[in-house]
């Protein structure tokens, strides 16, 4: 492409714009979500731009985009009219579907530059350990990549064959917010092959929009049909969708993987049968296996519909049929002649729906019935607040509507909340709620071996030997009273979840989450530049647009790396043909020559970042961009350097360029490297370069209401002789920790732990952190274990500022912490029922001063209530206000 752009347009390297800067501000525009009106009024502004950009309006840089980027973007957009000979009732309304080739969208995912290096192309067997457990993590680990390549083979195919797992998410969602009643079902794709990790980022672009799915009411086909019962009309629309779905697809994909959403529609099945096995809804809350389900079985229960109803019998009739069979209405399944296709096994279990959604819809409501509702928020506000957490300050009752955000930070404290209420039966549910909690979060693993797998197995099993308590507590109820059964599909869901992590890959291969946040940032971001006006067509026109935009960044970013063809070289040719003979006094120029070369190959590696840039140079009295007047300075003013911490650099920070590498990961990791060198932290400890105020000792004494904190510095070892309270020290407000890692938790964030003084509005904050007793610091391989921690709550990070006459910028300056200890923590005790650790606070402060490599992580605590919960204890408050707190082991999880 390079090439092919280099000669047709030899003098623009950023064409279809005349500068790099044009460019950047063609950029800008087109993504800053203004109308076209917005845009030229900007353009037209006097004394905002140096020159008038080549496009001049909004519409011609569109016009650029659409006409003039070829090469950029992804497949093509078809529209296909679906005809009333292939699906009868589109001759009452026209039905238009919108998708791309998807076999080229496999291609363009396979073929994406900045995809190379995550993408898979066979199926792997992970060992691990000494007795060589298997592990499963990503989708082609699992055992279910394996089987389809040994079919292929036996088929005769090549043995060099490359599989690609083909991923549909498929789901509907609303595009208006306050007035009317558009919807979209768009169907989105992906490739199992792709690291999981990646594909979950939606900024990675792992997925692509494939479809739009046509959505009817079939107004107007009810007024054709005139459907004689109310039952049969309010029946018909569905059937019809369902039908139209299937034949869309049908149309849409050749290979199908798995689609993560609506699965009963998919699968031709009703509500009432598991997609998976034979269970019904009279045996889905039994523990016990039955039977799996096959494809083959739902083409041959269509058959037995097909001979018993009337040969021309409407959709309608043929559902009754369907029903007594536990059908759909669907008559020609899409997936039905697709090769190396299970549906009964392709379709997967979801964690959002078939585990968050089903704690908070009945497990969640259930024990708010138990408690009540005013101590389920009493409870709720006693939480200890942590950085990036969900909290709720006002109790969680009241919530009308949640998110998955919202279950996941109520399912981390729910046992905690649950346990030592004053309620009979109090035990059990405790016990019941425990084992929900344990097999849920030993589903989300994102790596899996066997051992894991067992006992995940195992809490499930606890849960149902559990579960009855909602039963005898008469919690379990509904509107006509108490429900003596646990027939829930959701429920029934979760047992077949470790035979689809050995076959496909832990279940964050095929979680619907990704699909929830697509729509954010595709189509409900596309969706307000229309007109509301055939919105299909300005939607897909939109993210056309912004495909080819962010093609074209990383092009010109790839470019930019690519070594310009240098002159100079041409330079040195002379003097190497020179080399060959002597000057007309005989007398040989190979020294001259050479050095001549030297001094020219310096000088263009010299120079080459300014002689030879690409592009064209921009006016002197403009900025770098072009577009902006150059600002005027006064010189002979200098602001004063801060003289806060001497062994601390100045560096100006660079602004970030539209079209610069992705380097964000490397430049964080190189600033956390230079603190760490700086202060002496650990790699798994960071701060800011610089702390977040100076002050006296005695001066954050006062602040942070720390009455000893004097008389302790003075007595420990850590710290100079002669402090006093004039010591100058640089004192920061949070500290950020991360954890080693774990194969089973092979990917690691970044937590903050807050300490700040105490103002007129809000008390102090003072996180509690787990840190390892005196004389022990962090090894270099990260081995710690809880037995060698204590916990305490930090009061206060600080270092000593030296004086200018005592600075000795080669070393690094030591950073300490100040905390009021806990208990210690007895790691060999834990609560019956709950199974956590519980930490204790003592009768009287004990302040301790420890240097920061002994901080180890966060310590998750979780107040431990006995009997009701206190009254007017808020989330800023608990700390101070309980005794004793859980070791929250599902916080981090």
């Amino acid at each position: 492409m390079l090439e092919a752009r280099s000669k047709a347009h030899p003098n623009l390297p950023w064409y279809p714009f005349a500068s790099e800067a044009e460019w950047k501000l063609a950029y800008w525009l087109a993504t800053c979500k203004s109308s076209q009106s917005k845009i030229d009024e900007f353009l037209d502004m006097d004394g905002i731009l140096a020159e008038k950009p080549t496009f001049g309006r909004a519409y011609n840089l569109f016009q650029k985009l659409e006409n003039e980027l070829a090469g950029f973007g992804g497949p093509a957009w078809h529209c296909q009219q679906i005809l009333a000979e292939n699906f009868p009732e589109a001759r009452y309304k026209d039905i238009v579907l919108y998708l791309r080739n998807l076999e080229e969208c496999l291609n363009y995912l396979v073929g994406r530059p900045d995809l190379d290096g995550n993408i898979w192309f066979a199926p792997e067997v992970r060992l691990a350990g000494d007795d060589e457990i298997q592990v499963f993590d990503e989708m082609p680990t699992g055992h279910l990549w394996h089987e389809i390549l040994q079919t292929v083979h036996e088929a005769g195919y090549s043995s060099d064959a490359a599989l690609g797992g083909v991923i549909f998410g498929s789901d509907k969602t609303h595009l208006t917010h306050y007035a009317g009643n558009v919807k979209v079902h768009a169907l989105y794709v992906s490739l199992g092959n792709i690291v999981k990790d990646v594909r979950a980022q939606t900024s990675k672009r792992a997925w692509m929009l494939l479809a739009y799915i046509p959505i009817c009411k079939w107004e107007n086909t009810l007024e054709q049909l005139v459907p004689k019962t109310k039952t049969k009309k309010a029946s018909l629309p569905g059937i019809l969708s369902r039908r139209l779905f299937h034949l869309c697809m049908e149309i849409i994909c050749k290979p199908l993987k798995e689609i993560n959403v609506h699965e009963y529609m998919i699968a031709a099945l009703d509500k009432s049968n598991c997609i998976h096995c034979n269970a019904t809804t009279t045996n889905f809350g039994s523990p016990d296996s039955k039977p799996l389900r096959t494809q083959e079985s739902i083409p041959d229960a269509i058959e037995r519909v097909w001979e018993q109803r009337h040969p021309n019998a409407d959709p309608y009739q043929f559902s009754l049929g369907a029903t007594k069979e536990g059908l759909g209405d669907v008559e020609y399944p899409f997936w039905a002649h697709l090769p190396l296709v299970d549906i009964c096994q392709t379709l997967s279990v979801d964690l959002l729906h078939s585990y968050y959604e089903y704690f908070f819809d009945h497990i969640f409501k259930w024990n708010k019935n138990s408690l009540g509702e005013r101590e389920i928020d009493a409870r709720m506000k006693a939480q200890v607040p942590y950085s990036g957490s969900r909290t709720f300050p006002k109790g969680v009752c009241h919530i009308s509507q949640m998110s998955c955000k919202e279950h996941r930070a109520l399912l981390k404290v729910h046992l905690s909340i649950l346990a030592n209420y004053d309620v009979q039966y109090s035990r059990e549910l405790t016990l019941a709620t425990q084992a929900l909690t344990n097999y849920i979060y030993y589903a989300q693993l994102p790596t899996h071996t066997e051992h894991t797998l067992r006992t995940y197995d195992q809490a499930y099993q606890d849960f149902h030997q559990y579960k009855y308590i909602w039963i005898k507590n008469e919690s379990r109820r509904g509107k006509d009273g108490v429900i003596e059964h646990f027939n829930i599909p959701k429920l029934h869901a979760g047992h077949h979840m470790s035979n689809q992590i050995r076959a496909k890959g832990t279940a964050d291969n095929f979680s619907t989450e990704t699909i929830e946040h697509l729509h954010i940032d595709t189509i409900k971001e596309a969706y307000p530049a229309t007109n509301k006006k055939d919105w299909e067509k300005q939607t897909i026109r939109w993210l056309v647009w912004r495909e080819k935009l962010t093609e074209l960044c990383q092009f010109h970013t790839w470019r930019k790396t690519i070594p310009a063809p240098d002159p100079m070289v041409e330079l040195a040719n002379p003097c190497d043909k020179g080399m060959q003979n002597t000057n007309m006094h005989g007398r040989d120029n190979t020294s001259k020559c050479s050095t001549h070369c030297d001094n020219a190959q310096v000088l263009t590696n010299g120079r080459s970042k300014s002689l030879y840039h690409a592009g064209p140079r921009t006016c002197p009295a403009l900025q770098a961009g072009g577009f902006a007047p150059a600002k005027r300075t006064e010189t002979g003013l200098k602001a004063p350097e801060s003289t806060l911490n001497a062994t601390a650099a100045t560096t100006k920070k660079r602004k970030r360029q539209i079209d610069d590498l992705d380097d964000q990961e490397e430049c964080i990791a190189k600033r956390i490297g230079r603190v760490q060198q700086l202060y002496n932290l650990s790699k798994y400890q960071d701060v800011t370069l610089r702390p977040t105020e100076t002050l006296t000792i005695a001066a954050a004494q006062e602040k942070y209401k720390l009455p000893t904190l004097l008389e302790d510095c003075r007595t420990s070892s850590l710290l100079p002789p002669l402090v006093s309270g004039e010591t100058v020290v640089g004192v920061w407000t949070s500290i950020r920790l991360t954890e080693p890692y774990r194969q089973i938790f092979p990917k690691v964030e970044w937590t903050r732990a807050n300490t700040t003084p105490p103002s007129d509005k809000a008390p102090a904050v003072a996180d509690p952190v787990l840190y390892l007793r005196d004389g022990d610091q962090i090894p270099s391989d990260g081995d710690i274990q809880l037995k060698d921690c204590e916990a305490g709550r930090l009061q206060l990070i600080f270092c000593v500022i030296p004086s200018p006459e005592t600075t000795n910028t080669e070393l690094p300056t030591p950073v300490f912490a100040y905390l009021h200890k806990f208990k210690p923590i007895a790691t060999s005790t834990l609560e019956n029922a709950t199974n956590m650790i519980v930490i204790r606070k003592p009768a009287h402060l004990r302040p301790h001063l420890v240097n920061i490599l002994q901080i180890v992580r966060v310590c998750p605590l979780a107040p431990r209530f006995s009997g009701p919960a206190i009254v007017g204890v808020t989330h800023q408050t608990t700390l101070d206000t309980y005794e004793s707190f859980y070791l929250n082991k599902y916080h981090s999880w």
